[in-house]
């Protein structure tokens, strides 16, 4: 028997409501805290793997279903140069980027940067706790004009390492090494031992031979204005003082004019070199090398912030690596949530291969053992005493003047330290 189909009244008015609150709610989907409905897909780009969470934001995506995360890895400079071509085209720029601190000004230069107060302002309220733990450098580094421009959550520490072997035939002692003059007696006498060994292996290659002389400036208490240093300041002219003498001396090879950070590594993990220029995120390149054993084979130090030993001069020096949210993100909340998260992943991210961070609660982590096995105490209250190697909107000018004046040093010249800054502080103070 066929039954009516005829509805009560009441009936009709229900299905009015579940059809309004199912049309509200997106039929199920989620929406984005700028009022997108549905999915929301985030592009982040980073320098290198270990830049980045080690399991490609699945957990973050696991906690936001209606996000999905795409990562693509950029050599260095190439994401200011990819960028530009992205706009050019008319194409999207990515949503989060990572790049070097002194390219930020290239980056805001060009329009790409969009200022994270509002999503830092929401991160403290929605996580004050988790907030607290980032160090204050962390934001205050990317300052400018008022405004925060991004975040330096990993910030890599250069230091020494050393042949264990070389050091105990040598009969040196690096916990002796406690001043920059004692670092290169002791390098004398590691030269004395195996004369036809290189010494001290570094990158002077031109836009990777920076970073490591910088350290030393702020070791030896070189003054600077922003990213520009006062080569004619003590500080400054003792160290380029102290690497004409290595240089002079034979303590340097002269070919790392042309060297990458790969063949300045090849150096000291073929057992040719006694020393090299690193920073920690490099002890997960020597800790996977076969038959390359921490404690047997290698270890490392601080570079030590005092020029004689009789007083501190300087300070550690720390090398910032800065994430920014892009101007052209149409979800700059879901990708602040998405560094969030990078946040929260800095210790497997160290164990991945990656360089120290900013983060208190992290840096006290009992597994950073693990990935760096010299880490303790000392390196540890160092590193929170670092000081962020000088930065400024003119960085990258910087680095090319410091990068021809490190090569003049380390391929030989006749010039003396003060000759030197006659030269080079002109075209810095030009920057």
């Amino acid at each position: 028997m066929r039954t009516s189909s005829k509805r009560p009244a009441w009936w009709y008015s229900l299905l009015a409501v579940c059809v309004l609150v199912v049309t509200a709610c997106g039929g199920g989907s989620t929406e984005g805290d700028d009022g997108a409905a549905g999915q929301i897909e985030l592009e982040v780009w980073a320098q290198e793997p270990w830049m980045l969470p080690p399991d490609d934001f699945a957990g973050f995506m696991e906690e936001h279903p209606n996000i999905t995360v795409t990562t693509d890895l950029k050599p260095e400079a190439d994401q200011l140069q990819q960028m530009q071509a992205r706009q050019e085209a008319g194409q999207p720029l990515p949503d989060l980027v990572q790049d070097d601190n002194f390219m930020l000004e290239a980056h805001v230069n060009a329009g790409h940067v969009v200022a994270l107060d509002e999503w830092k302002d929401r991160w403290e309220e929605e996580d004050p706790e988790e907030f607290s733990n980032i160090l204050p450098s962390a934001w205050d580094e990317n300052v400018v004009d008022g405004e925060t421009l991004g975040l330096t959550l990993l910030a890599n520490m250069e230091g020494l390492f050393y042949n264990v072997a070389w050091f105990e035939e040598a009969g040196v002692d690096p916990a002796e090494i406690d001043s920059l003059d004692a670092l290169l007696d002791a390098m004398r006498g590691l030269k004395a031992t195996r004369p036809d060994g290189i010494v001290l292996s570094l990158t002077a290659m031109p836009t990777e031979g920076v970073t490591s002389q910088k350290a030393f400036l702020v070791a030896a208490g070189a003054e600077f204005d922003g990213a520009v240093p006062d080569l004619h300041s003590d500080g400054a002219l003792y160290v380029l003082n102290w690497f004409k003498q290595a240089a002079d001396e034979g303590l340097l090879p002269p070919s790392a004019i042309s060297w990458s950070g790969g063949e300045a590594q090849g150096a000291f993990l073929g057992d040719q070199a006694a020393l090299i220029v690193d920073g920690i995120h490099a002890s997960a390149d020597f800790a996977s090398e076969p038959g390359f054993e921490y404690g047997t084979d290698w270890s490392m130090f601080p570079i030590p912030p005092s020029r004689t030993g009789a007083q501190q001069d300087g300070n550690h020096a720390n090398s910032p690596w800065t994430w920014f949210i892009t101007s052209g993100t149409e979800h700059p909340y879901e990708a602040s949530l998405a560094l969030r998260y990078v946040n929260e992943s800095l210790v497997d991210m160290a164990l991945n291969g990656a360089g120290t961070f900013r983060n208190t609660e992290a840096l006290s982590d009992p597994r950073l053992e693990e990935a760096w096995p010299f880490w303790g105490d000392e390196f540890r209250e160092g590193y929170l005493e670092s000081t962020p190697t000088p930065a400024g909107l003119n960085g990258g000018e910087v680095e090319s003047v410091l990068e021809e004046l490190f090569g003049e040093i380390i391929v030989g010249t006749d010039m003396s330290a003060e000759e030197l800054a006659d030269k080079y502080q002109p075209m810095l103070d030009q920057l």
